[in-house]
């Protein structure tokens, strides 16, 4: 059958070569279509160029999306900037926190008048108690944000409270000192009779 596989490679080269010509005949028509397609517009935007209310419209549609833009952006810093207050005096207050153990609580001053300028001057300046922990953007943080609030500032009572029984121990205990300094005789009188009196107590001398 040689004579027959010869009509088939005939064949099967005549059908390739018919592929290959479609192809390349499809290739060439998207070709001449993209080629068209950028005369057009090529053609509309020399059209605008020399179009004066075309360019007059455009220049307004771009100054107002600019202007939206810029409007967004002031809204949104302007809305960070009453959540979580001035960020100057927000890491200041966050550091004042992390520097509540090494400063032995001394930076509990600064903590209560961060929250008595939260008082005078608002929230844009001095932010409230547990805002200067939230970040932007953090929906986890911010969600629970009242919750923080609260929990920070009940502490500040507490270490406040604190604070204060310590001051007073300290005045009581340094008045004390200085009580026994003027008057050393006294108080060695009065301990010398509390030991009489323990040691009469003990061995039942009345």
């Amino acid at each position: 059958m040689p004579g027959s596989n010869s009509v088939d490679e005939r064949l099967m080269a005549a059908s390739a070569q018919d592929r290959e010509r479609q192809g390349e005949a499809v290739w060439a028509d998207k070709l001449r279509q993209e080629q068209a397609s950028a005369q057009d517009t090529a053609r509309q935007e020399s059209a605008v160029e020399n179009d004066p209310v075309a360019i007059i419209k455009k220049g307004v549609v771009e100054n107002k999306k600019k202007e939206a833009e810029k409007t967004k952006k002031e809204s949104l810093e302007k809305k960070m900037s009453a959540v979580h207050g001035n960020p100057a005096t927000s890491g200041l207050l966050r550091w004042m926190w992390g520097l509540l153990i090494p400063s032995f609580g001394l930076s509990l001053v600064y903590i209560n008048i961060h929250v008595f300028c939260n008082k005078i001057f608002g929230d844009m300046l001095f932010c409230k108690l547990g805002d200067e922990w939230k970040m932007p953007g953090a929906a986890g943080l911010n969600q629970h944000g009242s919750m923080a609030n609260l929990v920070e500032l009940m502490g500040l009572l507490f270490l406040d409270l604190v604070a204060f029984f310590l001051i007073m121990f300290g005045f009581i205990t340094f008045a004390l000192v200085v009580d026994i300094i003027e008057h050393p005789m006294q108080y060695l009188g009065t301990m010398f009779y509390i030991i009489y009196s323990l040691i009469k107590s003990k061995l039942g001398i009345n």
